[in-house]
């Protein structure tokens, strides 16, 4: 089994790595399936862009995906559409 998870980033810079951390730690630590994490970037001005490169490249579970200014839903389905896999229930 994999886990998506979408996480919508519109300036967010000082969140992201304390986000990523604390889901690592309750999360992707402690289960046993395949993850992947797909940042959605929206154009921010603040340095949320280049936090989301430093955590790919420290981890390869994370995608990033640049959009242009969306709302938050618009946001969320753009990640949602490129995940890796489709959830099958």
């Amino acid at each position: 089994m994999k886990v998506s998870i979408v996480i919508p980033v519109y300036y967010n810079e000082e969140n992201l790595i304390p986000l990523y951390k604390d889901m690592k730690k309750k999360f992707m630590d402690v289960i046993d399936y395949e993850y992947e994490i797909v940042m959605v970037n929206d154009g921010s001005k603040d340095k949320s862009y280049e936090v989301m490169k430093q955590l790919s490249q420290e981890d390869p579970n994370i995608k990033i995906v640049c959009q242009g200014i969306l709302d938050p839903m618009q946001r969320f389905s753009a990640g949602w559409r490129s995940v890796r896999e489709t959830v099958q229930w």
